[in-house]
């Protein structure tokens, strides 16, 4: 194992003590049960990025377990729509080939409120890089809401761009849009990576005029 697959295996493990003494403190508390039913689902999906997850409660007087809580990753109606070459974050990063981290979408001018209203979303803050090979912008990758409503950082920015880094070598832009399963993986490695509500995968069409959503999935 080399140097920066080290340092990235103990960060891994960093973050899964960090969200098993979360649950712990949590379940430790004097909360009421619907916080500590979402405080768990929480630290378990920024642990586990799974596709669903559910929370059985064991009854006692019914000698069965009950559904106490559920949620879903759920593929997002975004996916096919097409950016405006001069509107959005995404679209800025594009055509400068600069990230972008944006904790207040409302107070910046580059936000397009337009994806929002038709993915029925409403994002908070922001995090988009570009997908570079040899000095071409192929896309761009987008995680909104940073999760438990905390504001992004220069590390998560740090993190995103060489997950990007990474992915972009790999993929190939014609194909990946028709690979179901590798869509799915990459968006899986973005929200491993850094957690959001959101995270969206962005290529140029086959013109390279527009950018278009080709995955996209929401924590629902």
């Amino acid at each position: 194992m080399n140097a920066s697959n080290s340092v990235r295996a103990l960060e891994e493990r960093v973050r899964e003590l960090t969200a098993i003494n979360e649950l712990i403190k949590t379940l430790t508390s004097s909360l009421e049960l619907p916080e500590v039913l979402r405080r768990v689902l929480g630290r378990i999906k920024l642990l586990t990025q799974a596709e669903a997850l559910s929370l059985l409660l064991y009854d006692g007087e019914r000698d069965e377990l009950v559904f106490a809580a559920t949620e879903t990753l759920q593929e997002n109606t975004v996916a096919g729509l097409r950016v405006p070459p001069e509107q959005g974050i995404a679209s800025w990063v594009a055509r400068s080939g600069t990230s972008a981290l944006v904790n207040d979408v409302a107070a910046d001018p580059r936000f397009y409120r337009g994806i929002d209203r038709a993915a029925h979303f409403d994002t908070h803050s922001l995090l988009a890089v570009p997908l570079k090979r040899e000095g071409r912008v192929l896309g761009v990758i987008e995680v909104a809401n940073r999760y438990d409503s905390v504001s992004f950082s220069e590390t998560d920015l740090k993190t995103l761009e060489a997950v990007a880094d990474e992915i972009s070598q790999r993929i190939d832009p014609h194909t990946l849009p028709h690979d179901t399963d590798a869509m799915r993986t990459l968006l899986a490695s973005v929200a491993a990576a850094v957690p959001g509500e959101a995270s969206s995968l962005l290529l140029y069409d086959p013109d390279g005029r527009e950018l278009v959503f080709t995955a996209s999935r929401t924590l629902q």
